[in-house]
């Protein structure tokens, strides 16, 4: 999936299918708890294995680019915090830590890339490359559709899958997206054109 960059008192509901509970609240958000992972707010300890995990070669394939060094995933944390602060109908987006194993695994998140229209908005996650193939980013994304459409009173949530990225393409599907088309040429890396499949879920 492309680029990435999680929930408070005001969203309502019941737990998404497959959680066994809710966690404390870590500020106006939500902890989301399975037998298999936790997806949480970011913390800024959670730099050295977002940045660890992103030098995997199959993972930076599939970025346009990755941080270069500890101190930029911190700047991007830091500035993911201070969008949390702001009311949920003027903030850019919102972003989970993927935790498994005690540690900082992985990212899923939404952007509002329309600012005019707020119902729909951009999804994007990655997983380190040891916890895939074994369906739990399936799960992962099905609880956060769920959750975020409920939230944010969405009618429409997209990803953009590389075209090469069966893996992912799969993973989509599963989810309950149906895939809208090819993007041609949508990309381009290292001198290369890059053709994307344009997925998508509607309410």
């Amino acid at each position: 999936m492309d680029r990435i960059f999680g929930f408070g008192p005001d969203d309502g509901g019941s737990n998404p299918p497959g959680l066994v509970g809710f966690g404390k609240m870590v500020g106006k958000m939500k902890v989301f708890k399975t037998k298999k992972f936790i997806l949480r707010p970011a913390k800024l300890s959670d730099a050295e294995n977002i940045y660890k995990y992103q030098q995997d070669e199959g993972t930076q394939k599939n970025f346009m680019s990755t941080p270069k060094n500890v101190e930029e995933v911190k700047k991007e944390l830091r500035n993911d915090f201070r969008d949390r602060k702001k009311p949920k109908n003027k903030r850019d987006g919102e972003e989970w830590t993927i935790e498994i194993d005690g540690e900082a695994s992985g990212q899923i998140s939404i952007y509002f890339h329309d600012k005019r229209n707020r119902s729909k908005a951009k999804l994007s996650a990655w997983i380190a490359r040891k916890h895939r193939n074994k369906g739990i980013m399936t799960k992962i994304l099905k609880i956060f559709t769920g959750y975020t459409f409920k939230k944010y009173n969405l009618v429409r949530l997209e990803g953009y899958v590389r075209e090469y990225n069966k893996p992912s393409a799969r993973m989509m599907e599963k989810a309950g997206y149906k895939l809208e088309g090819i993007i041609r040429k949508n990309q381009k890396k290292e001198g290369r054109y890059v053709n994307d499949l344009l997925y998508a879920k509607v309410k």
